[in-house]
């Protein structure tokens, strides 16, 4: 199963029948409904696109993730040097 983006592109809010019918959908879980006019659903690729094919405006997605950088990269190591026991010269 993988997630999908569903995004209402009609006049207005997203349909709440449309919202019902991916809710009650054996094989597709919808993940966040709390947008506007988009869904955060789960599901197999090509039931996913089937269902949204026969709802009017709909656009599907794969969702995407982007790793983000760490906000307080950590100071740059510096090496020390190895500190080992002088030799005395040779006499």
């Amino acid at each position: 199963m993988s997630r999908y983006v569903m995004r209402y592109t009609g006049e207005g809010a997203k349909p709440s029948q449309d919202v019902q019918r991916l809710h009650d959908h054996p094989d597709i879980d919808v993940l966040d409904d709390t947008a506007a006019r988009m869904l955060l659903v789960d599901g197999p690729d090509q039931t996913v696109r089937d269902v949204a094919s026969e709802m009017r405006d709909w656009t599907v997605n794969p969702e995407t993730t982007i790793d983000l950088p760490a906000p307080h990269p950590s100071a740059p190591t510096v090496k020390k040097q190895a500190r080992g026991r002088r030799r005395r010269p040779a006499r």
